[in-house]
């Protein structure tokens, strides 16, 4: 009898117990980083509203397509399951812009939490199925359309005025941005 079910299990038996095996495999390939933070959007860049939504940028770092399906965001260390990633495929290099509105949308090309961040500086972390972290930034407090991101190299942080949204973290990012 076929049921359906919020637990993928490919090539798992379809239980919770076989989903977790499933996450626990695959797992250990999620090569995906926030990369980009902005607190308080005022003219960076619009979502399909028209509204200036926070937003946060996702980038896979690894050598292989990604299914951000299962994976959760949460700007809340107390709620590692805040919010759902709806099923985008990222392939290697490739980057989205997830906004931070409030608004709640699994939309694959523009899609929104259902909570917005804080200019004053919070933690947002991308989590696993299973809970683990596989990325978190502490962002400080950011003026009106500052960002704050991580190094091309992965090295470090910055924070800049000129935001990259959907874009490397660097000059010929922003350029190839605007």
């Amino acid at each position: 009898e076929y049921q359906i079910s919020d637990l993928p299990t490919p090539g798992f038996e379809n239980s919770e117990i076989g989903a977790n095996e499933y996450f626990e495999s695959v797992e250990k390939d999620i090569t995906i980083s926030i990369t980009e933070v902005m607190a308080s959007n005022q003219s960076t860049i619009t979502d399909e509203d028209g509204d200036y939504s926070d937003w946060i940028e996702l980038t896979n770092n690894g050598g292989n397509e990604i299914d951000l399906a299962g994976l959760y965001l949460s700007d809340r260390t107390e709620n590692d399951r805040r919010w759902t990633v709806p099923s985008i495929k990222l392939s290697p290099g490739e980057r989205i812009v997830v906004f931070c509105s409030g608004k709640d949308r699994a939309d694959v090309t523009r899609p929104h939490t259902d909570f917005s961040l804080d200019g004053q500086g919070e933690t947002v972390s991308l989590y696993s199925p299973l809970g683990a972290v596989i990325s978190s930034i502490s962002y400080p407090a950011l003026a009106d359309d500052q960002s704050y991101c991580v190094e091309e190299s992965g090295e470090g942080f910055f924070t800049t005025g000129f935001a990259t949204p959907g874009y490397p973290n660097t000059d010929a990012g922003y350029e190839q941005y605007q």
